[in-house]
C-alpha cells in the first residue's frame, strides 16, 4: 500500500475515538482485532469508546450502503469529519464473520481508507492494463463508481503521495485475469504487506519508545469490550491511565 491523501492525514499524535452504533459483540471485536494491525505502525491511538463524541463511527447496517459506494465503506481519512454525528463514517458488512479470512481483509481495507490511504490498484504507479468492458459488466458497481474506484487513476500531485506499485497491498482490489488486457490479476489479501506497513509509518512515524510515567496515555472504562481492556495496565493495577503505550485488545 502506497497511496495517501496528504491532506487527508489525522493530526500526528491523535487519540481517534471510535465508536460502534451497532452490531454484535463478536462482530465489534473482530473489528478492533485486526484495526490493532494498522495501530502497530502508526503513531495514532485507537480508542473504542461507548459514548461520547467520536471520530470514527462504524455500522454494520446494510441500510448505510447508500452512503458509500458498495456492502463496506469508508470515509478517507479526516473526511470523516464530513459527517453528521447520527451516521457513521464506515461501513463494514454484516456478513464478515462468514469470510474465508474471517473478515481480515475487509476491515483492514477499510481501516487503511480510515487512516487516508486510496486504493492502491489506482496508484500512479500502476500500470493495469484494464478490460473496460469485462469489469463494467462484473464491478456490480455503476459505471460512474466503478470508474471512480476501480479505473482511475490518482495523479501524483501534492496531495497524493505514492511509492512504488503493490500488488500484495491489503488497499488492491481482488482482480480476476479476465479484467485484465495482459493477463494481470490480484488476490484477496488478510494480512498488510511489508509496504503497506513500511508507508503507514511513514506518514505517522511511531514513538521511539513506550511514554514515561509523566506523559501517560488516558484510556476509557472500556464498557464496550467488557471492561479495561488493557492487560499490562490491569495487571499492574492501573484504572485510568496507561503508563505504556500498550494495545488494548478486546476481552468479554
Amino acid at each position: 500500500m502506497a497511496v495517501i491523501r496528504l491532506n487527508k492525514r489525522w493530526p500526528q499524535h491523535k487519540e481517534l475515538r471510535i465508536q460502534f452504533l451497532d452490531g454484535t459483540w463478536a462482530m465489534r471485536n473482530r473489528v478492533v482485532m485486526y484495526a490493532r494491525q494498522w495501530e502497530e505502525h502508526v503513531n495514532l491511538v485507537f480508542n473504542f469508546v461507548s459514548h461520547g463524541p467520536s471520530d470514527i463511527r462504524i455500522s454494520f447496517d446494510p441500510k448505510y450502503m447508500t452512503l458509500g459506494h458498495g456492502e463496506s465503506w469508508s470515509s478517507v481519512g479526516t473526511n470523516a469529519r464530513r459527517k453528521s454525528l447520527s451516521q457513521p463514517t464506515m461501513l463494514i458488512r454484516c456478513s464478515i464473520m462468514e469470510d474465508r479470512d474471517g473478515g481480515a481483509n475487509t476491515i483492514l481495507h477499510e481501516f487503511g481508507h480510515c487512516l487516508a490511504f486510496e486504493h492502491e490498484h489506482q496508484s500512479p504507479e500502476a500500470d493495469i492494463q484494464w478490460n473496460r468492458a469485462v469489469v463494467l459488466a462484473e464491478s456490480g458497481m455503476s459505471a460512474e463508481n466503478t470508474d471512480q474506484y476501480i479505473l482511475t487513476k490518482f495523479e501524483k500531485d501534492g496531495q497524493v503521495d505514492c511509492s512504488s506499485f503493490d500488488p500484495t497491498s491489503v488497499l488492491m482490489y481482488t482482480i480476476p485475469s479476465r479484467w485484465t488486457l495482459d493477463g494481470f490479476s490480484a488476490d484477496r489479501v488478510s494480512v498488510l504487506s511489508p509496504l503497506d506497513k513500511a508507508f503507514a509509518a511513514k506518514h505517522y512515524p511511531p514513538l521511539g519508545c513506550a511514554p514515561s510515567a509523566s506523559e501517560h496515555l488516558s484510556i476509557s472504562n472500556n464498557e464496550l469490550l467488557g471492561g479495561w481492556t488493557c492487560l499490562e495496565c490491569r495487571k499492574g493495577g492501573w484504572n485510568q491511565y496507561c503508563h505504556v503505550r500498550c494495545r488494548y485488545y478486546g476481552v468479554k
